[in-house]
């Protein structure tokens, strides 16, 4: 038998996940099985219908990323946080209630 061979993937985590306006802030969790070639990440925000609606480069120490995110100034909806490491990405569903 021959193991599978396992990616280096890129995980994300939202916590809180869905979240309240009046709490304000999510933690985002990035972590890759592989110590992280980059010294910097980008955090992408886009509401439902695919635009963009919040950026921010984030600092990358070792192979996990911790950032606290502000969500106070979003609406009430659906949105996708995607995370890019270098060459690495991942997309996770965040809901925002009042």
């Amino acid at each position: 038998l021959v193991a599978p061979q396992v990616k280096d993937q890129l995980h994300i985590s939202i916590s809180p996940n869905p979240v309240r306006t009046s709490d304000g802030v999510a933690l985002l969790t990035a972590t890759s099985k592989k110590p992280l070639a980059v010294i910097e990440g980008t955090l992408s925000i886009f509401n439902i219908k695919g635009q963009l609606v919040y950026r921010e480069k984030i600092p990358v120490n070792h192979s996990k990323v911790e950032h606290n995110i502000n969500l106070q100034q979003f609406a009430t909806g659906i949105y996708l946080c995607q995370m890019s490491l270098g060459d690495k990405q991942a997309t996770k569903k965040l809901i925002i209630i009042k």
